[in-house]
Parts: structure tokens; sequence; C-alpha cells
């Protein structure tokens, strides 16, 4: 499975050398969810308490099945 970068909107494999550039680059986060469905993905997963990026894919992807996992007991609606 491909890990896309909020930057270049691409994959990557130098895990270390993307991330510390994410750190400091502009993120092309509407980009990145435009090219999700190109890639074949129908669902997404948000991890952790918020809810705040499930929301975002939602209103750019609306055919995009979201959920959230904030604890373990949401772990039983995947």
């Amino acid at each position: 499975m491909p890990v896309l970068s909020a930057v270049t909107v691409g994959p990557y494999d130098d895990v270390a050398g993307t991330l510390s550039r994410q750190l400091t680059a502009p993120v092309r986060w509407r980009q990145l969810l435009e090219a999700l469905p190109e890639l074949g993905v129908e669902r997404v997963v948000e991890v952790g308490p918020g809810g705040v990026l499930a929301g975002l894919v939602k209103r750019t992807l609306p055919g995009v099945v979201v959920t959230t996992v904030a604890t373990p007991d949401d772990l039983a609606t995947l």
C-alpha cells in the first residue's frame, strides 16, 4: 500500500526525509484527498480524537466511507 506525501501528493519511501520536509513545507491536503479515489481508495479511517480530518474528507470526497477511531471501543466499527 503506498504512503502519500502531503507535500508532493505522491508516494514515497524515504520516510525520515519526507516526514521532516512535511514539517516545514506547505501541505497540499485537498490535492492529496483528490488523489485517493484515483488510487482506488473507498474508505478513510481517522485515528485519534477530534474528527477534524474526517470532516474534511467527507466534504471533499462525498463517495468515500469515513470512519473515526477515537477509542479502542471504536475499532468494532471497522
